[in-house]
């Protein structure tokens, strides 16, 4: 409970490989499963707060497909239109 009036950065890594394609049941695969539990996590942020979120797409290449510091509504948007899963592995460099 101390937690919820301290503003929060969240930093999220999807996994955008070929493998997140896998049917868990008929109507979704891992992919759906980890865009439902994205949404739910940002869904509880709060903008006035000062809450942001900046989202890693991991596929062929690492890509930051919602910058540093975005708003929560910025991050859901932009996560709408991320397409379905890569035919590719995800290539994650040791930096």
């Amino acid at each position: 409970a101390a937690l919820t009036s301290v503003r929060r950065e969240v930093v999220v890594v999807l996994d955008h490989s070929f493998s997140m394609g896998y049917q868990l049941s008929p109507d979704e695969t891992c992919y759906d499963a980890a865009k439902k539990q994205i949404t739910a996590l940002i869904g509880r942020m709060d903008a006035a707060r000062g809450d942001t979120v900046t989202m890693i797409l991991m596929g062929a290449a690492a890509e930051i497909v919602v910058p540093y510091h975005s708003p929560p509504d910025d991050a859901l948007a932009r996560l709408d239109r991320i397409a379905a899963p890569s035919l590719h592995a995800a290539d994650c460099p040791v930096l």
